[in-house]
């Protein structure tokens, strides 16, 4: 059975928390066409005054339009926020410069693909820069750069793949064991990161910059694992890694 949805009786926030409680169990299908949605999501902004409500109500037009019409939580965010900017909603892809079956071979795809799956989708430019360098890493039973042991790491750049192992000592850190690094129940594990972030040092600081630093070689910030030990601490130390964080906790409480 199709029903065709009426909504403009939804006038106030309690309605719509009521309406979404009220509809748990029901599909709604998607709109004809994103035209006809992006009409849907003004048509509600406007109806609510979105721009002036409290981030709790903010949330329930969220879960509301995210029933609705289909699109992610997050492609609603970028959306809302055209909205507020007074940008149109329309799509803004553009044609590539070269046809893409003129650059890639069916073997090239199949990398493509098989990449995007393994690294859960990245964006376009994140894909790219992986397939030109990239770590696997493990040492001392885990999966990541350790202080606790050697780490392995088979680095993959410009085609070639090399082999080698990185010390905590090499970049002047310390050797930690296991238990100083073991996490507990989840408040625990918050307050250690906070602890963290509020310059706390120690073996929990020490293998966290590790692996930022390891990441700023990917990332072509620096060019030596040492460098980027330094990096890091100094990004903790001067509290960007804390806004970074704040940012975070800010756009997934939206």
């Amino acid at each position: 059975m199709v029903i065709d949805m009426n909504d403009s009786a939804l006038g106030t926030i309690a309605q719509l928390h009521a309406f979404l409680e009220g509809t748990l169990e029901v599909s709604f299908a998607p709109f004809a066409d994103d035209a006809a949605r992006y009409a849907h999501i003004a048509s509600v902004v406007r109806r609510f005054g979105y721009a002036k409500l409290s981030r709790p109500d903010k949330g329930v037009v969220l879960r509301y339009l995210a029933r609705t019409s289909g699109y992610s939580r997050a492609q609603l965010t970028r959306l809302l926020a055209r909205v507020m900017d007074g940008a149109p909603m329309g799509k803004r892809y553009r044609a590539p410069a070269h046809a893409f079956a003129r650059r890639y071979t069916p073997a090239d795809v199949d990398l493509l693909v098989a990449v995007d799956r393994a690294h859960g989708c990245l964006s376009g430019p994140a894909t790219a820069h992986l397939l030109r360098r990239a770590w696997v890493v493990h040492g001392g039973g885990m999966d990541e750069m350790t202080t606790t042991a050697e780490t392995r790491v088979a680095e993959w750049r410009d085609g070639q793949v090399r082999l080698f192992s990185i010390t905590p000592e090499a970049v002047g850190l310390s050797r930690a064991i296991l238990d100083d690094l073991r996490g507990g129940e989840p408040a625990a594990n918050a307050q250690a990161l906070r602890d963290l972030l509020a310059g706390r040092t120690g073996p929990y600081r020490d293998i966290v910059r590790l692996n930022a630093a390891a990441a700023f070689i990917i990332g072509e910030k620096v060019e030596t694992l040492s460098e980027g030990v330094a990096l890091a601490a100094q990004i903790i130390d001067d509290g960007r890694a804390q806004a970074a964080l704040n940012r975070l906790v800010e756009a997934t409480n939206a």
